[in-house]
């Protein structure tokens, strides 16, 4: 709420030239002025500020819910988004959820992308288009395909083929922007939440390739970083809940203790995503992916591979190893990055 945009009817629409002139354009420019200062730069009495600072709060503040409202909101939400791992649906509760933040981290090669392009495939494939772009994929680091996307899209349709014109059509409903700084990022999911334009997914690969582009190393350059990732993270939780739409963002991993990998960003990244899927990869190339973090679903680890349709179940791989499904704190769980298989269980044979 804090980066919320000024805007209403009333005494507020009637001072929103003054505000702007003042550089004062969100709840946190707001409160971060005193009265005095407000009086000052507004050029108003102090019962008129007290009046705008009524009214900003109600503008701002969550509204309180009841749980049992906040149920029958959830079962009138639309439906997750499978990810067709049907044993990873079902940990989820149908897929990847709407109005949520969901993060998929790992390792490079190990089909973060992939998920990201099957999201949109059965996005655009599964309901109808709508005028303009139904997805927004925020491709920050150049990896997008629109040749794969259709890949993806032909084989996981029943006959294997699209019918005459679905290509354009799903071409045409993806809209790919590729920011080349986070504040670029920032600026257009803020000019998202007055756009009239029919989301239904908004897909961010990678969030952390600005973050470490933009800022440099040392304590201005951390700090900086993490004020950054907790505005995108407020915009696309924001985004999210008001479109009633899953978010996937995909990340990088960082150097961990012991020489394994962990993911990039830090802990007030990982506090902001809703739901954190980690992929892992043993010794031989058997891959799996995580729920390390969720709110609904229990600790759970999926056998998946990459097929021509993108992710799929590998019902030949090894049952999960110990090591992942281990509880554990979220900010230190290392992934496997071609661990043997016995390292990953815990004895001394192998399944």
């Amino acid at each position: 709420m804090a980066r919320r945009l000024l805007t209403g009817p009333g005494l507020l629409g009637e001072l929103q030239p003054r505000l702007n002139a003042s550089g004062i354009h969100t709840a946190h420019d707001f409160y971060t002025r005193t009265t005095l200062d407000l009086v000052e730069s507004l050029d108003v009495p102090y019962h008129v500020v007290q009046r705008l600072r009524e009214q900003v709060a109600q503008l701002t503040a969550p509204p309180l819910v009841t749980a049992s409202a906040m149920l029958r909101q959830q079962g009138d939400a639309a439906h997750p988004l499978p990810t067709r791992l049907p044993d990873l649906d079902r940990a989820l509760h149908g897929g990847f959820p709407c109005g949520s933040v969901t993060e998929i981290v790992g390792p490079a090669g190990l089909g973060k992308t992939q998920f990201c392009l099957a999201a949109a495939a059965d996005i655009c494939c599964s309901t109808p288009i709508l005028a303009g772009a139904q997805v927004l994929y925020i491709d920050t680091e150049q990896k997008f395909s629109s040749l794969r996307l259709e890949e993806i899209a032909r084989q996981r349709s029943p006959e294997g083929r699209l019918a005459p014109g679905d290509k354009e059509r799903l071409l045409e409903s993806v809209l790919v922007l590729r920011p080349r700084h986070s504040h670029e990022l920032l600026a257009r999911l803020q000019a998202l939440e007055a756009s009239p334009l029919p989301l239904s997914l908004v897909l961010v690969d990678s969030v952390a390739q600005l973050a470490r582009l933009d800022h440099g190393p040392g304590v201005k350059g951390v700090v900086a970083r993490q004020q950054q990732l907790a505005a995108v993270a407020a915009r696309l939780k924001a985004l999210s809940r008001r479109r009633g739409i899953p978010v996937l963002v995909t990340n990088q991993v960082a150097g961990a203790g012991g020489g394994g990998v962990a993911a990039a960003l830090g802990p007030l990244w990982a506090h902001a995503v809703n739901t954190r899927l980690m992929l892992h990869q043993l010794e031989g190339g058997s891959r799996y992916v995580q729920v390390a973090k969720s709110a609904s679903a229990p600790l759970t680890a999926v056998a998946y591979r990459i097929t021509a349709a993108g992710p799929a179940p590998a019902p030949d791989a090894p049952p999960p190893p110990l090591l992942l499904l281990t509880e554990g704190d979220v900010l230190g769980q290392v992934m496997a990055q071609g661990t043997a298989y016995t390292d990953a269980i815990g004895v001394d044979e192998a399944w």
